[in-house]
């Protein structure tokens, strides 16, 4: 039976990892994709050891063998889609949970206050766009880390980082 369409926020997440599937093809051949919907198997590996465990998986012709021979983690497809799907669960709690208690207005704020502050001083900065990405990325990390307490405004401080947040502004945050 082969492998059900994987959503796109699931393969992001597992991407967002470095992560890569190899599958076993339903001609038997090994390979490695971002995306193994409609292949036989497929397990996770970090896209660094991808081409080395599908070398050796092919002349093993067994890829969790082949991996324990090299010494590389892998994570059974079926497992890592459970733990993406419950990892984006949660980011879309705390996601849900920021717009409720006022935590996303102060991102937005934020936003705009270094922004304004960067065009003032002839800068360019990120576009809001950007900043989203970091923040879910930011969040991803810290879901993943198993950071427990105000994930949303710690991931703040790493979304802004880079442009100098004051002591004081952080703990007014928390």
């Amino acid at each position: 039976m082969a492998i059900p369409t994987v959503s796109a926020p699931v393969r992001s997440y597992l991407s967002s990892f470095d992560s890569v599937a190899v599958v076993l093809t339903s001609r038997g051949s090994i390979i490695s994709t971002p995306n193994p919907t409609g292949y036989e198997r497929a397990w996770w590996v970090r896209k660094a050891d991808a081409a080395r465990l599908v070398e050796e998986s092919r002349e093993r012709g067994n890829v969790e063998a082949s991996a324990k021979r090299l010494g590389i983690a892998v994570t059974v497809h079926e497992i890592a889609i459970m733990r993406a799907d419950k990892a984006l669960a949660r980011l879309d709690a705390i996601l849900a949970d920021a717009k409720q208690n006022g935590d996303l207005r102060l991102f937005n704020s934020t936003y705009k206050s270094k922004r304004q502050a960067a065009v003032a001083a002839g800068q360019t900065f990120m576009p809001y766009g950007a900043a989203e990405k970091r923040l879910k990325r930011a969040l991803v990390a810290a879901i993943a880390a198993g950071t427990q307490g105000q994930v949303f405004r710690l991931a703040l401080l790493d979304v802004f980082e880079a442009t100098k947040i004051s002591k004081r502004t952080v703990d007014s945050w928390i």
